[in-house]
């Protein structure tokens, strides 16, 4: 993985942080994950379609103008984002790795 990929996936990382801070809104975020996620160079396809299912889980609860309100829209939005962060976190160390 080049630097600049691995760059990319740290930022992810430090926006959906930044997210879960208060700091962002919800769409802001998922054009955010987006964008970085078409420019990375060199993707695995079994990650990428991974990632942009729970990219697409978070745009489905975006749609819900109080999903933080209900409990269990919020527990699948805590999800998603645990998910998006294992993901990133492991594609980080198998990538440093080989």
């Amino acid at each position: 993985m080049n630097n600049t990929d691995k760059e990319k996936y740290a930022f992810m990382r430090e926006r959906i942080y930044t997210f879960r801070e208060g700091n962002l809104e919800l769409p802001i975020l998922i054009g955010e994950l987006m964008f970085l996620r078409d420019k990375i160079e060199e993707m695995d396809l079994d990650w990428e379609e991974k990632f942009t299912s729970e990219i697409a889980t978070l745009s489905s609860l975006s749609t819900y103008p109080d999903y933080s309100s209900k409990p269990k829209l919020y527990q699948l939005l805590e999800d998603t984002l645990a998910k998006m962060d294992a993901l990133l976190s492991h594609v980080n160390n198998t990538q440093s790795l080989g």
